[in-house]
């Protein structure tokens, strides 16, 4: 008599490589984004602490607001593809583009750049690494 194995989810999940790639995508920046946050949450209260200038604080709250909302999302977008849910890339593209939405305001809007586009912008080219990696591995994949 045969025995039933349950279905292992994690072997259907790991045999598509563009899953895969997606999920390890969200993953990274969505961590890194989360643990950059906690530094700039850490800078604000130093920052307060210090009583430095207000702005100097404001700027570290909202960077630190910024970078956890996007890590949060991301990794929700994780998590949502996992399940194999389709709502998962609205959460990834709302993650991202939160990152570069508030980028681009720290430069358009904001004067106040060099210490907040240092998070971002490692996160933006951690984000450009693994796409150019996983349009590679399609690209060779294909040809």
């Amino acid at each position: 008599m045969k025995q039933k194995h349950p279905d292992n989810e994690a072997g259907v999940f790991l045999s598509d490589k563009k899953i895969g790639l997606l999920y390890s995508l969200y993953l990274a920046v969505g961590s890194v984004s989360l643990f950059a946050s906690m530094i700039a949450l850490n800078t604000a209260y130093q920052g307060f602490i210090w009583s430095y200038s207000t702005r100097y604080i404001v700027n570290s709250f909202t960077l630190a607001f910024a970078l956890f909302l996007s890590g949060a999302l991301l990794i929700i977008a994780c998590v949502l593809l996992l399940q194999a849910r389709p709502s998962a890339r609205i959460f990834a593209f709302a993650g991202v583009g939160f990152l570069i939405a508030y980028s681009l305001f720290t430069l358009f809007i904001d004067r106040y750049i060099a210490y907040t586009l240092v998070y971002v912008l490692m996160l933006l080219i951690l984000f450009a690494f693994i796409v150019t990696g996983a349009l590679f591995f399609f690209y060779k994949k294909s040809g």
